[in-house]
């Protein structure tokens, strides 16, 4: 079996990135949602990290769970996460 021309079981990141694969489980799930995105922020290039957790909660529906640890989160609210 091939997928985009990769074996799956052999080069499996390579499978991941060309599918786009979204993981339900954020590899920190001790962390709480705000430190999270936080930490994601802080490795982008541009912008400012407070503004840009700001803008990525809002469509998303995270706003109001960035105390939350995301171990507790919904799978649904884990995915959100992970594309915040």
């Amino acid at each position: 079996m091939e997928v985009l021309g990769y074996d799956p079981w052999v080069s499996t990141d390579e499978v991941r990135r060309s599918i786009g694969f979204l993981s339900e489980t954020p590899a920190y799930l001790h962390v709480r949602v705000g430190k999270l995105l936080m930490y994601a922020a802080t490795m982008k290039v541009r912008g400012n990290p407070e503004q840009e957790v700001r803008m990525a909660v809002r469509p998303v529906g995270l706003r109001k769970l960035l105390d939350r640890r995301a171990d507790k989160l919904s799978a649904g609210y884990r995915q959100r996460l992970a594309l915040g």
